[in-house]
């Protein structure tokens, strides 16, 4: 689920204008390819609590969707489609995000001033 999430936002981010039904099996078939490289995406590995991320370029994504389109234009059913999907890259180690503290410190939880 994390690895379709990250899929989608980078593929909707490089086509913006892109048809829902473009986005999806464009998003499927990376996906099936994220996952085929990093079988424990988001994790580095069966044992491992560090995080990964897989950069793919807006020019590859958009390429997927391209294939997508033409297919859908021509009337190919959707669940026909199957896009040529670029060599996935390799993976990067996740940074972790350390959120900023709230302003007073407090978490606002008990609704005090």
């Amino acid at each position: 689920l994390v690895a379709t999430a990250n899929v989608v936002s980078d593929i909707i981010k490089a086509n913006p204008t892109a048809a829902p039904e473009a986005v999806a099996v464009a998003a499927k078939s990376i996906t099936e390819e994220v996952i085929a490289k990093n079988p424990h995406y988001p994790k580095a590995g069966a044992d491992s609590e560090d995080v990964i991320y897989v950069e793919i370029s807006a020019e590859d994504t958009k390429n997927v969707v391209d294939q997508v389109e033409k297919d859908i234009a021509a009337g190919k059913p959707v669940d026909e489609i199957k896009p040529t999907v670029p060599t996935i890259p390799d993976a990067k180690p996740g940074k972790p995000v350390k959120p900023d503290p709230l302003p007073g410190g407090g978490t606002g939880a008990t609704g005090g001033n």
